[in-house]
């Protein structure tokens, strides 16, 4: 049996549950109704995730991977989550423009987990077919591959939500900024016609 104290899916279903949290917590310190419902909705995926992970973890021993190995391939996103985390927490509520570089932060972080997620899925999969794993609940390479599938469209989604926060804040954060301009001046806002036959006058 491998040294390793823990295999390298629960060490991915720890950084979910740890996500979870994260999430849970920015969506406590948003202002704006729907970045709550979208981080509430997020925070949930990735608890279902981390559950999911733990249970596949328990039937697979990943003897390929041992501790260290395990936790110099994750201290990447363990870090960066923990990063913002530290961040967010620091404040009592997160300003519009706060969430918009949150926001821009996480998606490069959820990247970066979508690669360690296909790293997994070959890593375990090697081991399925080398030690012709079949264990509790009937594991096979199928179910395997059908969870890692999933996550990581889970994934996915998660940054294109995350996208879309980053873009509603910028948008919140550019109408607030117009209409503190129009305030004391009066705002240009030129017609197609205008923009295609510009005329400078003399």
């Amino acid at each position: 049996m491998s040294d390793s104290s823990d295999s390298y899916l629960n060490g991915l279903s720890s950084i979910e549950s740890n996500l979870s949290v994260l999430y849970t917590a920015l969506a406590d310190r948003v202002t704006m109704p729907s970045a709550k419902v979208m981080l509430v909705g997020t925070a949930a995926v990735c608890q279902t995730n981390s559950v999911i992970l733990k249970g596949f973890g328990k039937d697979v021993e990943e003897h390929s991977v041992k501790a260290k190995e395990r936790d110099e391939e994750l201290a990447e996103v363990i870090d960066a989550a923990y990063d913002v985390y530290k961040k967010i927490i620091e404040k009592e509520e997160i300003s519009v423009a706060e969430l918009q570089s949150l926001a821009g932060q996480l998606v490069v972080l959820e990247g970066i987990l979508g690669e360690k997620y296909k790293f997994a899925h070959s890593k375990t999969s090697k081991l399925v077919i080398r030690e012709s794993v079949k264990l509790l609940h009937g594991l096979d390479l199928d179910k395997l591959g059908l969870m890692f599938d999933k996550i990581i469209c889970a994934v996915e989604v998660r940054r294109k939500v995350l996208g879309s926060l980053k873009a509603l804040a910028e948008e919140k954060t550019r109408k607030e900024t117009n209409s503190s301009i129009s305030e004391g001046f009066i705002v240009f806002s030129p017609t197609l016609e205008q923009v295609a036959t510009p005329h400078c006058g003399k």
